[in-house]
This record gives C-alpha cells, sequence and structure tokens, in this order.
C-alpha cells in the first residue's frame, strides 16, 4: 500500500472546508438517518450504558458523539485526516464531552499497537476509503472486547459501478482519493477467521449495516 498516496487523498476529499460545512450541518440538523440506524443497530444488539468505544476513522465524531448520549462511557476516536480530527475536537468542546473522548491521529492498521481495546469497536463508512481492507479488520477485530460494528457499501453490481464512476472522477481531477467497494462475504469471513460472529445485518441502502459479536475479552 502507497501510504503518503493513501493519507493525501484522503486529506484531499475531507479537508478543512469539507469538514467546516459538516460540522455546520451537524450542529444545525443532528445526525443524518444512516448514522442514527447504525446507532441503534448497535444498541439493539448490546447494552451501551458504561461502555467504552473505539471510532476507528470517525471522521468529525457524530457517531461517537451519538453514542455517548445512548449512554457509553468514554470513546476514543482514531483518524487520519487532519481537518476531521479538528472538527472531532472542537465539537466535542461545543458538546462539552471533551472529558470522556480522546483524539489519537493515526493509521489504525499500522499503528494498532498503540491503541487500546474497546468493548464496541466501530467502523462506519470506513473500509469503503481503505486500501488494506484485510489488514484493518484483523486489527479492529482483535481491539473489539465485545462487539464489532461495521457500515459498508452494498456490494451489488450498481455499488460497484458507481465506485469505478467516483474513482475515474477522482483521476480526472487529480485527487488520490479512491473508493473501495468490498465483497460483503469476504468481510464475514475474514471476521469469522479473526474470531468473530455476525450477530445482526440488516440494509441502510447505499449502506449495509453489520453487527459481530466477540468473546468478552
Amino acid at each position: 500500500m502507497d501510504c503518503c498516496r493513501h493519507y493525501q487523498g484522503l486529506n484531499d476529499m475531507f479537508n478543512s472546508k469539507a469538514a467546516n460545512a459538516q460540522l455546520e450541518k451537524y450542529l444545525k440538523k443532528g445526525l443524518d438517518k444512516a448514522g442514527l440506524f447504525f446507532v441503534e443497530t448497535i444498541a439493539g444488539c448490546t447494552e451501551l450504558r458504561g461502555k467504552s468505544v473505539l471510532d476507528v476513522g470517525g471522521g468529525l465524531g457524530f457517531i461517537h458523539q451519538e453514542m455517548l448520549r445512548h449512554g457509553t462511557a468514554r470513546a476514543l476516536e482514531v483518524e487520519i485526516a487532519t481537518a476531521s480530527l479538528t472538527a472531532a475536537r472542537t465539537l466535542a468542546e461545543k458538546l462539552g464531552t471533551s472529558d470522556r473522548v480522546e483524539y489519537i491521529k493515526a493509521d489504525f492498521a499500522l499503528e494498532a499497537e498503540k491503541i487500546p481495546s474497546a468493548d464496541i469497536v466501530m467502523l462506519s463508512r470506513v473500509i469503503c476509503c481503505y486500501p488494506d481492507m484485510p489488514s484493518l479488520l484483523r486489527v479492529a477485530a482483535r481491539h473489539a472486547g465485545s462487539l464489532l460494528a461495521l457500515s459498508v457499501p452494498r456490494s451489488d453490481w450498481y455499488m460497484r459501478l458507481f465506485g469505478k464512476l467516483v474513482n475515474f472522477i477522482m483521476r480526472m481531477v487529480g485527487s488520490r482519493f479512491r473508493f473501495y467497494v468490498h465483497n460483503e462475504s469476504d468481510i464475514t469471513s475474514l471476521l469469522s477467521e479473526a474470531g468473530l460472529t455476525l450477530a445482526r445485518q440488516v440494509s441502510a441502502w447505499p449502506w449495509r449495516i453489520a453487527i459481530y459479536t466477540a468473546k468478552p475479552y
């Protein structure tokens, strides 16, 4: 994997202008329907109160902020994009949750040894932006104390076509960002080999939400 190219692509896509616009929208309207459904799906599979959360590629932190409102005790976000992480810290300050959230700038797949485990590991709309899906999911599985939650693009033909179109446009405009649509059965097989069990899978078109359970650590 060309790390420098990947990091630059993420920072190209998730820049300060995009982060500020998303933050403003969130403060006015709250979490979008897909995000709320993601949190509600997790809540339907486990008790949230008192749990710890690891938000991998958490962006501006909307998902873990909603999880805190639902009763989780604390959250840790690991994020590569600089502008997203800066906006996430700003949001935590505005919401008064800074004492319950820690932020780390890192590539989780490559720097997982310095990241603590958590009861719940979340990757919401993350592996579609990461070129090495197997490495990312294997370390995520090792960090999940009881549950791992994913939100991924459906692997239907039209999403694969959409991904090719997005990547064509990115190349044309000179962006290093790339969009990935992974086979959902490959994801489940990989996590099964890592010791996790698929507990629930629901559609939130065009996303698929999947909840995997692990033996308590």
